[in-house]
């Protein structure tokens, strides 16, 4: 997957990862640049990569076994973030709050209806807390359904965030049409 950075406003800079790599192009894929791995596990693979809108230096990375490493130095070295709480290991996303890059969103696609499948730190990711709320206590986000992507996005002209959350394995519709709001799968 290529991962623009929305924050370059010539559109150039991308973004994609293999493995235990993230890679970076500043002329929109015609050539690619390894970032460093210092502080990147040596096992695993990289799941999915964000930048953050407002600061280019600010990029998340979620891994395989529920992990997720923050770089706020454009990627010359990275720091494991605190655990998503009650996680079945498969993250699936990563991003930012597009004004605050303190506010990270992380998604996971565990096949495992009794765990959270959206967290959001705003902390830069020291800590997460789930925002699918628990078997026990509804949200109005279906609990235990895993989520391929969550993006968040600022609406006008209040200044408050809104997510997109993709949480589908089938043919979606998004409720309500138009609105930004969360995709769910038909049957």
């Amino acid at each position: 997957m290529i991962k623009p950075w929305e924050g370059d406003a010539t559109g150039n800079t991308v973004y994609t990862y293999a493995n235990l790599k993230v890679y970076k192009s500043v002329n929109y894929a015609g050539s690619w640049t390894a970032l460093p791995v210092t502080g990147l596990p040596t096992t695993g693979n990289i799941r999915g990569v964000g930048i953050a809108k407002s600061n280019g230096s600010v990029i998340g990375t979620v891994w395989n076994g529920g992990k997720v490493y923050v770089s706020t130095n454009g990627g010359t070295s990275w720091t494991l973030a605190g655990t998503p709480p009650n996680n079945g290991l498969s993250m699936s996303y990563v991003s930012f709050d597009p004004v605050d890059a303190q506010i990270v969103y992380v998604a996971s696609v565990a096949p495992d209806a009794t765990k959270n499948h959206l967290w959001k730190s705003t902390d830069g990711g020291a800590t997460f807390a789930a925002i699918d709320g628990t078997a026990a206590a509804s949200n109005g986000f279906p609990f235990g359904v895993p989520v391929n992507s969550i993006v968040p996005t600022r609406t006008r002209p209040r200044p408050s965030t809104r997510v997109r959350i993709s949480a589908c394995t089938g043919p979606s519709t998004e409720e309500p049409p138009g609105r930004g709001s969360a995709t769910h799968c038909r049957s």
